[in-house]
């Protein structure tokens, strides 16, 4: 009979121990995980602040910018990324009423301005490039100094020939783009 007793005594520390070391491994899971997520912050360029204000629309997109950096962002450190978030409605409709809301982002170890690049945009069902090696231009009193480990969230127009409906998403479209200067700190 003493040997029921300390043998449950030893099913009983079993299961503490067992239980222990799974809760302390989840918890290395967990930090691994964590310590894989992006870094880099979203920020609001002037361009899109009215009266001291980021619009909501914009607010929203640029609140799914981080999101989406934060989360599905592949680029590896010491490169620059560009990043399609989400197609936005714009204000006005001119001359476009939609237009692809994108982040650059900058992962490398210095500070960017006045940054040109050329975008190559092809819809993918139709194969028609709405953009053929289009020059795109952020300025630095327009969108400030991109900082290491900062994005920065431009609009490019979408042509109203392209038919936009609530279905359509970036994915629907394949982006080519090349950074071809900058002023760089």
């Amino acid at each position: 009979m003493n040997y029921k007793v300390v043998l449950s005594m030893l099913l009983v520390a079993m299961v503490v121990l067992v239980g222990c070391g799974q809760t302390s491994s989840n918890v290395e899971i967990e930090q691994k995980e964590s310590s894989k997520k992006n870094t880099v912050q979203v920020i609001t360029p002037p361009v899109l602040i009215k009266d001291g204000v980021t619009q909501e629309g914009d607010q929203k997109a640029i609140e799914d910018a981080q999101k989406f950096v934060t989360e599905k962002s592949t680029t590896a450190e010491g490169e620059l990324g560009m990043n399609v978030v989400e197609i936005v409605s714009i204000d006005g409709g001119k001359p476009s009423k939609y237009a692809f809301f994108q982040v650059l982002e900058n992962r490398s170890n210095n500070e960017l301005s006045n940054v040109e690049m050329y975008f190559t945009i092809t819809n993918k069902l139709t194969q028609n490039v709405i953009y053929n090696n289009e020059r795109v231009f952020l300025a630095k009193e327009d969108y400030g100094v991109v900082k290491p480990n900062e994005a920065v969230p431009f609009k490019v127009a979408i042509p109203d020939e392209e038919g936009i409906t609530k279905g359509i998403t970036p994915k629907d479209y394949t982006f080519e783009w090349e950074v071809t200067n900058a002023d760089i700190k």
